[in-house]
């Protein structure tokens, strides 16, 4: 794109055009004389380049804003010092603008240098040609109608004198249409009361910057943003207004308003642990939900960083995630990691982790969502030790239980029907193996015991000191064989003519009452038994106040059982049949 002579020679502004990226395609002879002495070339050169550090953004979001539709942008950037080796302020408008030789878009900047000893800007000398004339058609085809958004010049009445097309787009009113308006048309009172006082301001600080909206032909109102320069023309005053629409720049903040209220509610009241955290580790910002689940207070945790906190094992995988975000190969993540409580207790969670960076791609930090799971944790590793446990189990079942079984049958059955097949010493011999399949079988009962209800012996409610006074011995079993062999086992510890046996709760009951209640008995009840189960007879016991010790011998493996039987002050001990000898002899010592 060819800058006009008019453009050119411009001593008043910097004229410029780039491409959509903003490397720099043409400049008229005041920016070459303020920048070619910086710059071994120009041409090509990315805009940004002559900026100071602070201002690059802002000339980047200027581009983005132009590459949006009917995008256009206002604002001021600070270059590195020219030639006078002054910093140098300019107020840029970039717009983009149609190539008709290259059939292409460009972006198209006027900037106004600013002079720091007035702060008005030298655009005020270079006006006047507007008004006298000069070069006036290069100027009206091709500036007033390139520059970004409206364009008017009014006298000191609020009288039109001269606008751009936009101006006539925007507000839907044509040439002679405006040059009849009245002074200040197209503004509503509160608006001309504005203007008015920024007209006043300019004419004192050498422009001014103010916020109205534009009525159009349609009634619409239209936010802009305007700036407002005062001239002089053969001691005539007026004023060059130049002015952007922002309707979106107000959508998009309203937007950006509600984002940022949604997202600060969403963090202060997530149920989940919420925190930003910088690219280093540290914590930046955490919510009351995270502090409570670490157990710190907020204060304390922005003191720390996020590897401090997390076990030792899981820290280099933090490390890791954290160096795949940088080298940009994520950009979401999710994990499961442990943290140390402040009471050093370990915190499972599952971690969401993005990285937020910013215009120039850098990072700035991470939003980390935690969700406690250590529940689910602690759950799955007791079902895994449950699953174990039955595979144990399932062994000593299938494996020793079974195979001393059917030893044990087959030497029956061979004893029952052939006995006159054996020689004494056989049949010694059998018996023999029998006894110790007997044994094998009773060693893995106490091994399934052991693992599912923590030993045959277990103590529940003990009071006083010193040994119990236990004489009389009651057992309550429906299974005579097992009241049998028991009373032999017990025999060896207690009198004989003291142990007494029933098969039921019933028979049971009224043993105690024809005894008087003694309470020098010792009762040793079966849990399950048809009719009344040993529970039915324990409610029966306590309400006719019996409290003579109840020890539980049972079959049962449940530990429900165990659990209720704690319930029952009487009940001493809960012991896991067969009745052995090791444990009839602690009985008779129970204290």
């Amino acid at each position: 794109m060819e800058l006009t002579p008019f453009l050119t020679n411009s001593k008043s502004f910097y004229v410029i055009t780039t491409d959509l990226e903003g490397r720099i395609l043409s400049f008229n002879d005041l920016f070459d004389i303020n920048f070619k002495d910086l710059f071994e070339e120009l041409i090509g050169l990315p805009f940004a380049a002559i900026l100071q550090k602070s201002e690059i953004g802002k000339f980047y979001d200027a581009l983005e804003a132009c590459n949006r539709p009917n995008g256009q942008i206002n604002l001021t950037l600070n270059t590195l010092p020219a030639i006078d080796n002054r910093l140098c302020t300019s107020k840029w408008e970039f717009s983009v603008v149609n190539d008709k030789k290259t059939k292409s878009k460009k972006i198209m900047g006027v900037g106004y240098p600013i002079d720091h000893n007035t702060g008005s800007t030298s655009v005020l000398t270079g006006s006047e040609h507007i008004l006298k004339g000069q070069n006036s058609d290069h100027f009206s085809n091709f500036l007033i109608n390139n520059l970004p958004g409206i364009f008017l010049l009014m006298d000191e009445n609020g009288k039109y004198k001269l606008w751009n097309q936009d101006t006539e787009k925007v507000t839907g009113y044509d040439h002679l249409e405006i040059k009849s308006m009245e002074p200040y048309a197209m503004l509503d009172p509160n608006d001309r009361t504005i203007l008015q006082e920024a007209m006043t301001n300019a004419l004192g600080s050498g422009n001014a910057e103010v916020e109205i909206e534009l009525i159009t032909k349609n009634s619409l109102r239209i936010p802009h943003y305007l700036i407002l320069r005062p001239i002089k023309s053969e001691e005539k005053l007026f004023f060059i207004i130049t002015g952007l629409d922002i309707s979106e720049e107000i959508k998009t903040l309203l937007q950006m308003q509600l984002s940022e209220s949604t997202f600060r509610s969403a963090f202060e009241y997530s149920a989940f642990g919420m925190s930003l955290v910088s690219p280093e580790g540290k914590w930046l910002k955490v919510n009351n939900e995270l502090c409570s689940l670490l157990g710190y207070d907020e204060e304390t945790i922005l003191t720390l960083n996020i590897l401090e906190i997390t076990k030792a094992e899981d820290r280099d995988k933090i490390r890791e995630i954290m160096q795949e975000f940088f080298d940009r190969k994520l950009e979401t993540a999710r994990l499961e990691n442990r943290f140390v409580h402040k009471k050093g207790r370990t915190v499972w969670a599952n971690i969401s982790v993005s990285l937020i960076r910013d215009r120039m791609h850098m990072p700035l930090y991470f939003v980390i969502q935690i969700e406690d799971i250590t529940d689910r944790k602690e759950y799955e590793e007791k079902i895994n030790n449950q699953i174990t446990l039955l595979s144990e189990i399932s062994f000593i079942t299938s494996h020793e239980l079974r195979h001393e079984y059917a030893k044990l049958h087959s030497v029956v059955n061979f004893l029952k029907d052939r006995q006159d097949l054996f020689t004494e010493r056989e049949d010694q011999f059998l018996i023999k193996e029998s006894i110790r399949a007997f044994n094998n079988i009773n060693s893995s009962i106490y091994k399934i015991n052991d693992k599912i209800t923590f030993g045959q012996f277990m103590e529940i409610n003990i009071g006083g000191s010193g040994k119990m006074d236990h004489d009389h011995v009651l057992l309550v079993d429906d299974d005579p064989i097992a009241n049998y062999v028991n009373t032999k086992l017990l025999e060896k510890y207690f009198d004989k003519n003291k142990i007494y046996s029933v098969n039921s709760s019933d028979q049971a009951i009224q043993h105690m009452k024809n005894h008087n209640s003694k309470n020098d008995y010792l009762v040793l009840l079966d849990l399950n038994m048809p009719n009344k189960t040993g529970w039915d007879f324990l409610e029966e016991y306590k309400a006719l106040g019996f409290s003579a010790p109840v020890l539980i011998l049972t079959s049962s493996i449940s530990m429900s059982d165990r659990e209720e039987a704690k319930k029952y002050d009487v009940i001493k001990r809960f012991i896991s049949k067969p009745l052995t000898d090791e444990a009839a002899m602690q009985i008779k010592n129970m204290k």
